[in-house]
């Protein structure tokens, strides 16, 4: 490959990736729009101190709702 054909080659990757980006965000935006909804199911966790539940306030926080916004938030290692 010459340098022109890898300077040609690498000029369409950019334009490419500027458009995922440009997608990317539009689709991060698109999701931030969506409202909130209350979670009415009863989630359980077992954890090193045992059975926990999502509704009950976690280690000395108050907390009077529970909101789910966006699924990979909850799915994160």
């Amino acid at each position: 490959m010459t340098r022109k054909e890898w300077l040609a080659a690498r000029l369409d990757l950019l334009k490419a990736e500027r458009e995922l980006t440009r997608h990317s965000d539009e689709l991060a935006r698109r999701r931030q729009e969506l409202p909130w909804v209350r979670i009415d199911k009863e989630y359980r966790f077992d954890t090193d101190e045992g059975r926990e539940w999502l509704d009950r306030a976690p280690k000395g926080r108050n907390e009077t709702g529970l909101w789910w916004r966006r699924h990979d938030e909850y799915n994160k290692g």
